[in-house]
């Protein structure tokens, strides 16, 4: 994962300090798996055409 992803999640874990889901954290979760899904479909892509 790239350090964008990696800096956004550290975020997300540090900003969780009560049991209150707040809107921020909603909103880094988010951004978190849609990146996480890019980069998984992007390794995926990567060696589908290495195969092809």
């Amino acid at each position: 994962m790239g350090v964008l992803v990696n800096d956004l999640y550290d975020e997300f874990k540090l900003s969780d300090t009560s049991d209150r889901f707040t809107l921020r954290q909603a909103e880094l979760l988010q951004v978190f798996h849609t990146l996480q899904h890019d980069e998984e479909r992007r390794v995926k892509n990567y060696y589908y055409f290495r195969k092809s």
